[in-house]
C-alpha cells in the first residue's frame, strides 16, 4: 500500500505521520501521479500549524512532479507515461503516489528534471501573475526586483530580461549568491546595505523631471533623499491610475 505524509492535529513537524494511503483507480478527470520530485514551501508550514485552516486529518504537500501511471474517463491531455508536474488543487503531494485532478498536470519538457519541475511551479505561477498579470511587462520597463537570489527571484529575473526589462536585482549579499554575475549594463545588482547606491540609482532610473533628480541626487541626507524617492513615485503611480 503506498503511502503519504498526513497530520492529524496542528503544530510542528512531530505531528505529521507517515501512514498507508489507500489508492483506488482514477476517476472521470483524474490521473495516477507517482511521484518522483515533491515541492517544500511555506504555504505547506502555514497549513500545518493552522495558520491556513485545512480540515483535519489531512495531506500535507501542494506540488509535485512525477509520472503518470493512469488516466480517468475524459482525460485527453495526458496519458500514462507522461512526465507531469503540477502545483495546487487539493493538497497531498507528500506521498508516493495520488490520484488527483488532470487539468492540473504541466507536462515537462525535455530538459527540465523532476526535481526542478516540483520546485518551480508554485514559483513560476507566482511570478506570471506579478509580472504578467499584476502588471504587464513591457519592454525597457525598469523593475525593481527584491530577494533576486531566491527562487521566485531566480525565476523573475530570467523571465523579465527576457521581456526586455531593465532589471535592478536587490540581495542582503551578493558573496553568498553561487550564480555568476552578469555583466550586462542595464542589469544593476545591489546589496541591501547599499541603500545609499541603490536610492541613486533608483533616482537616476525612474525620474525623468531633471530638476527633480538632480535635487534628490544631490540631498546629503539618505533618509531625506529615499522620502523624496518615495513621495515621486507614489505621485507618479497616482497619476498613471488617473
Amino acid at each position: 500500500m503506498p503511502k503519504a505524509i498526513r497530520f492529524h492535529a496542528n503544530g510542528g513537524p512531530e505531528v505529521m505521520r507517515w501512514e498507508d494511503l489507500a489508492l483506488g483507480d482514477p476517476g472521470p478527470g483524474e490521473a495516477r501521479v507517482r511521484h518522483k520530485a515533491c515541492g517544500l514551501n511555506m504555504i505547506d508550514v502555514y497549513q500545518r500549524t493552522g495558520l491556513y485552516k485545512v480540515p483535519l486529518p489531512a495531506l500535507a504537500g501542494n506540488e509535485g512532479a512525477g509520472l503518470v501511471e493512469a488516466v480517468g474517463a475524459g482525460v485527453v491531455h495526458v496519458k500514462p507515461g507522461d512526465r507531469v508536474a503540477y502545483a495546487g488543487g487539493p493538497p497531498g503531494s507528500s506521498c508516493e503516489v495520488r490520484n488527483m485532478p488532470a487539468d492540473r498536470l504541466c507536462i515537462l519538457p525535455e530538459g527540465i528534471d523532476f526535481d526542478q519541475g516540483a520546485a518551480m511551479m508554485l514559483k513560476g505561477m507566482t511570478v506570471q501573475y506579478l509580472i504578467r498579470r499584476t502588471y504587464t511587462v513591457r519592454p525597457g520597463d525598469t523593475v525593481l526586483f527584491h530577494a533576486a537570489a531566491g527562487g521566485v527571484g531566480l525565476i523573475a529575473c530570467q523571465w523579465l530580461k527576457a521581456l526586455g526589462a531593465k532589471v535592478i536585482e536587490l540581495y542582503a549579499s551578493l558573496k553568498h549568491d553561487g550564480r555568476k554575475l552578469p555583466t550586462k549594463v542595464d542589469r544593476y545588482l545591489v546589496e541591501l546595505r547599499d541603500l545609499e547606491m541603490l536610492a541613486d540609482l533608483m533616482a537616476s532610473t525612474f525620474i525623468n523631471d531633471p530638476l527633480r533628480r538632480q535635487r534628490i541626487l544631490e540631498e546629503r541626507s539618505l533618509n531625506q533623499r529615499l522620502r523624496f524617492l518615495i513621495r515621486y513615485l507614489h505621485d507618479e503611480i497616482g497619476n498613471a491610475a488617473t
